[in-house]
């Protein structure tokens, strides 16, 4: 960044669950300083009748957060973007891929990210290059119509909004005033009321990004032991899906921020938790002068008591970095969806190109019977080739579009009379064809599904591989390399198109407790998918995932887990 050009006010503000935050940051010729920190409380979506009633609400309340800021005053206007369906993936490009191309190739790879209930709408996506020779980025992908809802949040309560950011990008700015030096890999810990964004970066480049549904308001003030390691439970079942993929040991240390890290024993109990990975927050005064803010905490204060204020405000600095860096451009939401507003302009022009066409035609015939001037064919032969290279592009267009509407093969499929028993159980979280659906993205290629049973904790527990004669591996093997070798009852399905009766079906299938039984590659597969299977709140908690050696190659194996 260069201050002499970037000199001025800078604002941001971070729409939570439970408060707006909002932060100024001034940039001087010296350095930055922190102006400004400011939150108004909001309630809860449930307390209000309708979608409607909440949006006023938010709007109400960000104008009167904004008019105790020096708004006029501010340069530049940003703000945090969080939202459950916006999708991140850090993806590596092949070698040959040249820089001019990336932006096309991103967008074809940002729809294949979105939700199914997205999938054939248009979206916005941003993106931040993590590394070169080869390209290494990390993509972020929103519905366009949740994008322009946010906005309108904005322009409704008389802001000008210039950017926002999506955490992902936020987290990865504040790595310029965290010092990293030194480790392998660490992770910053965005701590939220309703969720929480975890960050891991390796050898200084980001490398995994999740959320996660879990939050501050699971818990209780001051929150208890339990509650607090359920959430760090959570936590450290990313950190080991991180290991086994990137085969890195350990993370070094976690850096939390956000309001949850505030609450009262939260930091004490994730370092006794998390040990030997050292637990330490998201200092920013190593980067910005935060004695504006906090002038009664001397020099000589640890840097966790100083921030502990900070915490709830540190994402919403980490947008103003954003702002502020080399790659503000292509991280920036606001600017994609102001693009994708001026291409459909450009589309809706483009059908009247038949009309302007004909009008055009029959001024070119009008020109060649009053043409006398020597460069008048010149000029009409100029005005045809603009013809159909405007021609061509809306045929280019038509051919994207058509492509864009491919639909997903579903490879998971129950018969009627299984749907028919499974919907009652499902019916307060989602349908059955969501079920399959979130089962089958979540299925590796390597991944088979032989069976998905719903029971109760007794009936699950009975619940085992098939009682026949299996190979088992010699003395030599580890235990529990390839589960149980004591053969076990027979492992019943009631989900196949010979169940008989739908009602019979339906008294089985009573219970909290979801079965998958399949066969997988390798051990490596089956924890991507179990991690994702969790990650997508299909199992809240995993009671036990078995695994064995099947005949001729490959795993055999049965997951149970607990509905949400």
């Amino acid at each position: 960044m260069k201050s002499t050009s970037n000199k001025g006010l800078y604002a941001a503000f971070d729409i939570g669950t439970a408060a707006i935050k909002a932060v100024i940051v001034e940039v001087t010729e010296t350095g930055r300083r922190l102006a400004t920190i400011e939150d108004e409380p909001v309630k809860l979506i449930s307390e209000f009748p309708g979608e409607d009633e909440y949006r006023q609400h938010l709007i109400d309340s960000l104008k009167n957060l904004a008019g105790r800021l020096p708004m006029k005053e501010c340069r530049h206007v940003a703000a945090l973007y969080s939202n459950r369906e916006l999708q991140v993936k850090i993806i590596e490009l092949p070698a040959q891929i040249q820089v001019e191309q990336i932006d096309k190739i991103l967008n074809w790879e940002a729809k294949k990210l979105l939700s199914p209930n997205f999938r054939e709408e248009p979206y916005a996506f941003a993106y931040r290059i993590i590394r070169k020779n080869p390209y290494m980025v990390a993509l972020s992908v929103i519905p366009q119509r949740l994008l322009e809802r946010f906005a309108d949040i904005f322009e409704a309560a008389g802001i000008r909004l210039d950017s926002s950011y999506g955490e992902v990008f936020a987290a990865d700015a504040l790595r310029e005033v965290v010092d990293i030096s030194g480790l392998p890999a660490m992770s910053i810990v965005n701590f939220g009321y309703s969720g929480t964004h975890l960050q891991i970066f390796a050898a200084g480049e980001l490398r995994f990004y999740r959320f996660i549904p879990s939050g501050m308001s699971e818990m209780t003030v001051p929150p208890s032991d339990n509650e607090l390691e359920m959430f760090a439970q959570k936590i450290r079942f990313s950190f080991d899906y991180f290991r086994a993929i990137s085969k890195l040991n350990q993370i070094d240390s976690l850096f939390f921020m956000g309001g949850g890290a505030a609450l009262p024993g939260a930091l004490p109990f994730s370092r006794s938790y998390f040990n030997p990975s050292r637990v330490n927050i998201v200092d920013t005064s190593g980067g910005i002068d935060i004695s504006p803010i906090l002038p009664e905490i001397t020099d000589n204060s640890p840097a966790e008591e100083k921030q502990r204020r900070l915490l709830p405000f540190i994402p919403a600095i980490g947008a103003i970095l954003a702002c502020l860096s080399e790659q503000a451009a292509t991280m920036n939401l606001s600017e994609c969806l102001k693009n994708k507003k001026r291409d459909k302009r450009l589309q809706e022009l483009a059908k009247l190109l038949p009309l302007w066409a004909g009008i055009i035609g029959l001024l070119l015939i009008f020109l060649i019977l009053l043409g006398s001037r020597s460069g008048l064919q010149q000029r009409i032969q100029e005005t045809r080739n603009q013809l159909d290279s405007a021609k061509r592009g809306v045929e280019a267009a038509t051919i994207k579009v058509n492509r864009l509407r491919a639909s997903l093969d579903n490879s998971v499929k129950l018969s009627q009379p299984a749907r028919k028993a499974l919907l009652p159980i499902l019916q307060n979280r989602l349908s059955v064809d969501q079920l399959l659906f979130i089962i089958a993205q979540t299925r590796p290629e390597g991944l088979k599904i032989d069976e998905i049973l719903i029971r109760s904790e007794a009936e699950a527990e009975d619940a085992g591989f098939a009682n026949e004669s299996i190979q088992v591996p010699d003395s030599t093997s580890e235990p529990g390399e390839y589960g149980d070798s004591v053969p076990r009852n027979e492992f019943a399905s009631a989900l196949t198109d010979e169940s008989g009766d739908s009602d019979e079906i339906g008294e089985d299938l009573i219970g909290k407790t979801i079965i998958i039984r399949g066969t997988v590659t390798s051990n490596e597969e089956l924890s991507k998918f179990a991690g994702l299977m969790a990650e997508k709140r299909v199992i809240r908690r995993y009671r036990a995932i078995n695994s064995r050696k099947a005949r001729p190659s490959g795993l055999e194996f049965i997951t149970r887990g607990e509905l949400p």
